[in-house]
């Protein structure tokens, strides 16, 4: 009888760096399919064959600890660098897999009350290394998660501004009945192949950077939104773009200008809910007010 090995026991890390990322879910992977187009021959079956690209692409998601922040933030760090950064797998038993080249494609942060703030991260990457790196050292070191009290939006309007155009973050909050809300932010890479290369490995391209999301609130009276960005159906003020600042707890904040589109108010009984999305019009940064 054979055993069935487990799944991760283990964690992703910046090769030669103590960044570390816990998680429950990992979809990193070198990936490569079969081409066998159909030929006129006459026969029945498959008769030629190549193999396609290769794509490092994957996931990595799971609940937001203290130290996630770190590890983002320094996969975002090396955005800057031309060869990316080296990801490190750390699956069971000491098994590990090293990815090079790695870029963060997005990040999303998802947070409903009453529960532990959720995290999801996109990686393209251009090559898995043919040798994998030594066993990784152990990581027991117990970690709180972050949980939804610890998180907030701030919204800023024409009102809330000082004189330099900059909002007072300390000053605004969002509403009394938050219920959740969710914002990804995108590098929008994409893979780009050349003819005459040594592998079937392709080259990253970056694309305009996006921040996009969706909050959810509970309201007093039908009809109501959620946002000044638009207050009522027959009252849409989209003149206005405003500077939102997502905080996650630990030093974890987005900061984006955007435009909220309608609200839309599902009706049942119990609470009113309305929800509504945004689209980021400017620059976004980690932790930096964005230009209104």
């Amino acid at each position: 009888m054979s055993i069935i090995k487990p799944g991760f026991r283990g964690y992703a890390e910046f090769a030669g760096t103590s960044h570390r990322l816990r998680f429950n879910t990992c979809g990193l992977n070198a990936t490569q399919d079969v081409e066998a187009p159909d030929l006129v021959m006459g026969d029945d079956t498959h008769n030629a064959w190549a193999y396609g690209k290769i794509d490092v692409a994957g996931s990595i998601s799971g609940p937001v600890t203290e130290s996630t922040g770190t590890f983002i933030d320094a996969l975002e760090a090396n955005l800057i660098e031309e060869d990316g950064v080296t990801i490190n797998i750390k699956y069971y038993e000491g098994y590990t897999r090293a990815f090079s080249g790695c870029r963060l494609n997005s990040f999303t942060f998802n947070v409903s009350a009453g529960e532990v703030v959720n995290f999801s991260i996109d990686i393209i990457g251009v090559k898995r290394e043919d040798s994998d790196p030594p066993d990784m050292l152990g990581f027991t070191k117990g970690e709180k998660l972050v949980t939804w009290d610890k998180s907030s939006i701030r919204v800023a309007s024409s009102l809330h501004l000082d004189e330099n155009g900059e909002p007072n973050w300390a000053t605004l909050t969002f509403l009394d009945g938050l219920q959740s809300f969710s914002f990804t932010a995108s590098n929008n890479f994409s893979r780009q192949f050349v003819l005459g290369r040594s592998d079937l490995f392709g080259d990253l391209v970056e694309g305009m950077k996006a921040v996009t999301g969706n909050v959810t609130s509970y309201t007093e009276k039908s009809g109501e939104s959620i946002a000044s960005g638009a207050n009522y159906w027959d009252q849409y003020q989209g003149d206005y773009a405003y500077p939102i600042r997502f905080d996650i707890g630990n030093n974890l904040m987005v900061t984006a200008t955007v435009r909220f589109s309608r609200g839309t108010t599902e009706l049942s009984t119990g609470p009113i809910v309305t929800a509504m999305n945004f689209t980021g019009v400017t620059h976004w940064g980690r932790g930096s007010v964005s230009e209104v």
